[in-house]
């Protein structure tokens, strides 16, 4: 064998041809016009049109996704609730204590410092500690 018989392995490939250069044409391989036919083609992130979905209203975005909540004395569940029986969003509704259409998704939450004289069930709501106290002292539960 000598040099000039020697061949090689694997034959040699070009690379492929990017932009303007070398049998491509003017749209260079990327079709016509359109966000992928641009330069610097970023697709738009997915996030933003998430963003873009939600409703806008004034004042800060924060507040948009904020539940309202509802604040109820211990004194007024008492004087709601003076026979006694379970405490819960839907009879707070029923005897008064809490109304309207925004207060149906709304947090509820008992505070005070008031003494209860008939035994309360609570539950599906939040309680301070000093209310939690006083319902359970006068005999009531609280889950």
């Amino acid at each position: 064998m000598q040099l000039h018989q020697l061949q090689p392995k694997h034959k040699h490939r070009k690379s492929p041809r990017i932009g303007r250069g070398g049998s491509r044409g003017t749209f260079s391989g990327r079709g016509t016009k359109g966000q992928k036919a641009r330069s610097g083609r970023r697709i738009r992130p997915a996030e933003r049109d998430f963003i873009m979905k939600f409703p806008k209203k004034r004042g800060h975005s924060q507040y948009r996704f904020e539940n309202p909540s509802v604040t109820i004395t211990l004194a007024r569940v008492a004087k709601a609730f003076a026979d006694g029986g379970s405490v819960n969003p839907r009879s707070l509704k029923a005897r008064g204590v809490i109304s309207g259409p925004k207060q149906r998704k709304a947090s509820i939450k008992i505070v005070g410092t008031a003494s209860v004289k008939s035994a309360l069930m609570v539950s599906h709501i939040a309680l301070s500690k000093t209310a939690a106290d006083a319902i359970t002292k006068a005999g009531g539960k609280v889950s």
